[in-house]
C-alpha cells in the first residue's frame, strides 16, 4: 500500500456529454469555456471537441484543467488559441482564474478546497482500511497519514473562512453554540448495571462475534431466555429479574428459528417482541431498517414496559455507509448507544470473524472497521474446533470489567412442540485464560504467530546472523524466496533488528545485539549458503531515501 503517490484530482462537476447538462453558474476557467463550446465529451481530466475556428467533422480540440487554475486548450488542427476563443467570443485571459469575479472566484477556490479535502479523506480511509485488514503501515505512509490529518485541519479552517466571506451577516458561530463544561465534583458516580455481571452490561452495547458454525445466533437466544424467566447464567450468577427482550434478526425466520428456539431454550414468550417490521405515514408495513430506524423503539417502550436486552443479528446492519470505515461505524452505533443509555438496555450486536484473521487479537478480528470492537464496551467471541462439537464463548474484551476466562458449551438438537426439532445450548465448565489463549487452543494455533512471519523470521535470522547486509540485497532473496516484504517488515521488527546507513551509501540491517548473542550456530551456517546465493542477483542501487529500509 502506499499513501504518498498523488494524482491531481480531476474536476467534478463537469462529468457531461451536453451544454444542455451544464449548470450554468460555471466557476472556473475550463467550465467557462465548455460552456461556450456546445457540446464535448469527457475521458478522464481531458475533454475533447470540435474546434470552432474552422469545419471540424471530428473532435480535434483538446481541453483540461491545469495545475495552477488554467483553462487549457490545444486544436490538433493547428488553429491557434486566440482563434479558437475569439470564434466562441472569449479571450485569452478568460484561461485564468483571475479572469474570474470575486463570486466567481471564490466559487473557485471553494471547489479547489473541497476537491483536496477530498483526496485527504481518501488517504486517511485507506490507512484506516489497512489497518482493519491488520496491515501495518511503514514509517512513509504513517507519515502521510498523519499529513493528511493535518491536512484536513488546515482544509477546514480555509473552508470555513470562505463561509464567513460569503456569508458576512451570519452571526459568528460563539453566539450562536458554546460548549458545556461540567465540574467533575458535580457528578456522582453511580455503579454500572449488569445483565449478566462482568459480562453484558446494561445501558451498553456488547459485540458478540465468532466464526460460521460457533453457534453465536444461538447463545444470544439464550442469552435471552434466561432474561425472560430471569434465570442463571452459565457462571451460576444471577439475573436478578426477568426483563423484556426485543430482538431483530435478517438471518433467521421467527416461525421457525427464533421461536423453536427460544422455546428450546425456556424463554417466556409473553416477554420476547420480535421487531418484524414498521408502519409508515400511510399505514404501510416495510421492513424495518436498524441502520434508520432505532429511534422507532423509543415509542414502543411505554407501551411494552420496556427491555433489559435488544439483539441485532447482524450488527452490521446498522452501519448506514461503509461498515469498513470507521467514521461510518460510529455514527451509526450512536443510536443504539443513545437507545441502551436512554433505557438502561443491554444492546447485543451479533457479527462474525474476518476471514484469514486466525491468530490474531481476538477483538481485532471483528469483522469491518476496527470501530466495532473500539465502540462497544464489550465484546464476546465464540469458537468451534473443525474435529470436535464442543465450542467455547470468551471476553475478548471489556472496558468495563475482567477481561479473562471463558465457558464451554455445546449445541445439541432437541425436539419441542408438534416434533419441531431446534436447537439449544448446554453450558460447559469455566475455562482459564485469556481470549486469544483460549481461541488458540480451539482453533488449534496455539499462541504461535502465523507460519508466513515465522517462515520470514528463521529467513531473517539465517541471513542477517553472519553480519550486516545491504537492504537491496534483502529484498532480493526474501522475493526470490517467496517472502512478501511487509511480512519481511514485521519479522524484523519482531526480532529488533537494526537498520543504519554506512556512510553515504546504501541501508543496512542486522541483528540486535540480543539476537546476535542468542542466534544459534546452525543458523550463522546456514547463512552462509544464503550470503553466497545472494551475489548472483548483483548489485542495483538502493534509493536510501526509501523508507520501507528503516
Amino acid at each position: 500500500m502506499s499513501l504518498h503517490t498523488r494524482k491531481s484530482p480531476g474536476t467534478p462537476g463537469l462529468n457531461r456529454n451536453s451544454t444542455d447538462d451544464l449548470n450554468p453558474s460555471m466557476n472556473d476557467p475550463l467550465g467557462i469555456v465548455l460552456s461556450r463550446l456546445g457540446s464535448w465529451r469527457q475521458s478522464g481530466e481531458r475533454y475533447t471537441a470540435k474546434c470552432p475556428a474552422h469545419d471540424d467533422q471530428q473532435p480535434s480540440l483538446s481541453l483540461s484543467l491545469g495545475n495552477d487554475g488554467r483553462a487549457l486548450i490545444h486544436c490538433h488542427a493547428g488553429c491557434q488559441t486566440n482563434d479558437v476563443l475569439a470564434a466562441i467570443g472569449l479571450e485569452t485571459r478568460d484561461l485564468f482564474a483571475s479572469a474570474l469575479d470575486d463570486k466567481q472566484r471564490r466559487q473557485y477556490h471553494r471547489k479547489t478546497l473541497e476537491k483536496e479535502h477530498l483526496f485527504e479523506r481518501m488517504v486517511i480511509e485507506g490507512a484506516c482500511a489497512a489497518s482493519s485488514c491488520d496491515e501495518e503501515l511503514s514509517e512513509e505512509d504513517s507519515s502521510r497519514y498523519a499529513l493528511a490529518q493535518e491536512r484536513i485541519i488546515s482544509l477546514n479552517r480555509q473552508l470555513a473562512e470562505l463561509d464567513k466571506k460569503e456569508h458576512p451577516n451570519m452571526p459568528p458561530v460563539s453566539s450562536l453554540w458554546r460548549a458545556e463544561l461540567i465540574s467533575a465534583a458535580s457528578i456522582v458516580p453511580i455503579p454500572i448495571l449488569w445483565l449478566w455481571p462482568s459480562w453484558i452490561a446494561r445501558g451498553k452495547l456488547t459485540v458478540l462475534a465468532g466464526a460460521g458454525g460457533s453457534g453465536k445466533s444461538t447463545l444470544a437466544i439464550t442469552f435471552a431466555a434466561i432474561v425472560t424467566r430471569g434465570g442463571r447464567w452459565p457462571d451460576d450468577t444471577s439475573c436478578n429479574a426477568p426483563g423484556n427482550v426485543l430482538i431483530w434478526s435478517s438471518e433467521d425466520d421467527p416461525a421457525d428459528t427464533l421461536i423453536p428456539r427460544l422455546k428450546a431454550a425456556g424463554a417466556d414468550l409473553e416477554r420476547v417482541r420480535i421487531i418484524k417490521g414498521r408502519f409508515n405515514d400511510l399505514g404501510g408495513h416495510e421492513a424495518f431498517d436498524p441502520a434508520t430506524d432505532i429511534d422507532l423503539l423509543y415509542q414502543e417502550m411505554d407501551s411494552t414496559g420496556g427491555a433489559a436486552l435488544l439483539v441485532i443479528d447482524p450488527v452490521v446492519c446498522a452501519v448506514k455507509g461503509d461498515m469498513h470505515r470507521a467514521n461510518d461505524v460510529r455514527r451509526s452505533l450512536q443510536p443504539l448507544v443513545d437507545f441502551a443509555e436512554a433505557h438502561q438496555c443491554a444492546v447485543l450486536g451479533i457479527s462474525h470473524f474476518s476471514k484469514n484473521t486466525t491468530g490474531s487479537l481476538p477483538a481485532d478480528r471483528v469483522l469491518g472497521s476496527q470501530a466495532f470492537s473500539a465502540f462497544a464496551r464489550t465484546v464476546l467471541v465464540a469458537a468451534k474446533p473443525e474435529d470436535s462439537d464442543g465450542r467455547i464463548l470468551a471476553r475478548a474484551k471489556s472496558n468495563i470489567s475482567d477481561d479473562q476466562g471463558g465457558i464451554s458449551y455445546q449445541i445439541e438438537l432437541c425436539t419441542i412442540d408438534a416434533g419441531i426439532e431446534a436447537v439449544r445450548v448446554v453450558w460447559g465448565e469455566h475455562i482459564e485464560g485469556s481470549a486469544r489463549e483460549i481461541l488458540a487452543s480451539v482453533e488449534g494455533f496455539a499462541g504461535e504467530e502465523p507460519s508466513a512471519q515465522k517462515d520470514a523470521e528463521q529467513f531473517l535470522v539465517s541471513l542477517l546472523s553472519a553480519g550486516p547486509v545491504p537492504v537491496e540485497q534483502i529484498k532480493a532473496y526474501a522475493k526470490s524466496a517467496g517472502h512478501a516484504w511487509r511480512t519481511v517488515e514485521r519479522a524484523k521488527k519482531k526480532l529488533g533488528a537494526e537498520a543504519y546507513k554506512q556512510g553515504k551509501g546504501s541501508w543496512f540491517w542486522r541483528l540486535g545485539i540480543e539476537e546476535r548473542q542468542t542466534t544459534p550456530k546452525a543458523a550463522t551456517k546456514n547463512s552462509d549458503g544464503l550470503q553466497a546465493g545472494m551475489t548472483a542477483f548483483g548489485s542495483n542501487t538502493f534509493d536510501e531515501s526509501d523508507s520501507e529500509a528503516f
